[in-house]
């Protein structure tokens, strides 16, 4: 099992996004394009900003 330490990080990998997302990293791959999440490429990596994933779930709250 793999450990994140997202503390104070405002720009989280693909890994940790789906972690932080509360998702499997499978899931997170197979379902981004459905939230049209941006992101960077930073030295070869997908970056996501901490508050784009904020907002993608926060569209998704349910009342009642």
């Amino acid at each position: 099992m793999t450990v994140f330490d997202l503390a104070g990080k405002d720009w989280l990998t693909e890994k940790e996004a789906a972690h932080y997302c509360g998702v499997s990293f499978a899931q997170f791959r197979k379902k981004k394009p459905d939230y049209d999440l941006p992101f960077a490429v930073f030295m070869g990596k997908k970056q996501y900003r901490r508050r784009d994933l904020d907002y993608a779930i926060e569209r998704c709250v349910v009342s009642g």
